[in-house]
């Protein structure tokens, strides 16, 4: 057989080596371009691809767009603020260096840090995005909290303190947290005042990290809900109901509270496991706990006009997908998956006045940060 006939006979192995060099110096050219990006720390328009979700016909849940920023450091614990920024404070919060106070302008992308040599403990801000409260270390590693003017960017006061943070209901004044007591300090003052004690003496407190706690606000701020957890037992946490203006404090439900969001009528969805069944729950004083889905559900989030929630689910193969659903009565109706695996989500908002998700997850080489734009269907 000539050799110009063997050519012709056996054309695939060169195809192939062809094809599969081809293929090498793609995902080299490619993987090249995500490096370029990620050292620059831009956001970048992520094209979703069609697979990634199914849409329900009936469900009304369409992604229009999709924003990805990325953040190099590994993010400790996260609240998206009402004037479109996002506030976080790393993990490694003792380092020499510090952590600082860190925002992203979710318009622009553009970050910020303030307060950089400050080994930020756990930090919580007015809903407004105007002030914020923190703890950090004095010099002789005693606790202080610091009241901050986000908007001047300056410290209003600080004084030493055991207590530890949980919420502000207003740019005024911060909710903590000291031994059973749950006290309502006013920021301008520092004075504090008992606005609710914790008779749950066979709970286990935590007693220098709040970053599990969960929290929310009643649309009017007049109720605060709050889970706190148990370090030795985690399924012996508690979810309770504040007035601050009272001081009457309501246990709704004991168990691992993953967290929590305000529905509509003022019922609350929990994501946990709770009396020793693990799932998605609502709850309201007038009719208590009631289970709504069986699974492994984590962060959870009520759309603005409170008519639907979004959520992260983990599945059987360990990974999250991000869902959003309709709630009617006590069930799920028109689930829709968002994203298919965005890793482990630290935080899951809706923005206040525009129809657009924010996720906060765990990448490979840091923190990656989605805004997922959903539109109307079209009749």
């Amino acid at each position: 057989m000539s050799e110009l006939e063997k050519k012709r006979r056996y054309p695939f192995p060169r195809i192939v080596w062809l094809a599969a060099l081809m293929g090498l110096v793609t995902a080299a050219f490619l993987g090249m371009i995500e490096l370029y990006t990620h050292s620059l720390n831009r956001e970048k328009t992520v094209v979703m691809d069609p697979a990634l979700f199914t849409e329900s016909k009936l469900a009304g849940f369409r992604v229009e767009s999709v924003v990805k920023q990325q953040i190099s450091e590994p993010v400790k614990q996260a609240r998206l603020l009402s004037n479109n920024a996002l506030l976080y404070w790393l993990k490694d919060n003792r380092s020499a260096d510090g952590t600082g106070l860190h925002f992203i302008d979710l318009t622009t992308g553009r970050p910020e840090v303030y307060q950089p040599n400050e080994p930020v403990q756990n930090a919580v801000a007015s809903a407004d995005g105007t002030k914020a409260v923190y703890t950090t270390y004095s010099a002789g590693d005693a606790p202080q909290i610091v009241y901050y003017d986000i908007v001047q960017k300056k410290v209003i006061r600080s004084w030493q303190d055991w207590s530890l943070l949980i919420a502000m209901p207003d740019d005024r004044h911060s909710l903590e947290l000291l031994g059973l007591d749950i006290l309502l300090r006013d920021l301008n003052t520092g004075q504090t005042r008992t606005v609710a004690s914790l008779n749950s003496s066979g709970m286990t407190i935590p007693k220098n990290d709040l970053s599990m706690v969960k929290w929310v606000a009643s649309p009017d701020q007049s109720r605060i809900y709050v889970s706190l957890p148990s370090i030795d037992q985690p399924t012996q946490g508690v979810l309770l109901s504040i007035v601050p203006a009272s001081g009457v404090v309501s246990k709704l439900a004991e168990g691992e509270v993953h967290d929590l969001s305000v529905l509509g009528g003022g019922s609350l969805l929990v994501s946990g496991q709770i009396n020793g069944q693990e799932g998605l729950f609502k709850v309201d004083e007038q009719q208590g706990l009631r289970p709504v889905k069986q699974g492994s559900f984590q962060n959870i989030a009520a759309t603005p006009n409170e008519d639907g929630v979004a959520y992260s689910m983990r599945t059987a193969d360990g990974q999250y997908k991000l869902m959003a659903a309709r709630m009617e009565e006590n069930r799920l109706v028109d689930e829709t998956t968002v994203y298919s695996d965005p890793g482990y989500v630290r935080i899951l908002q809706w923005k206040k006045d525009e129809p657009v998700l924010v996720c906060m997850a765990e990448g490979i080489s840091g923190t990656d940060v989605y805004q997922f734009r959903f539109g109307s269907r079209k009749p």
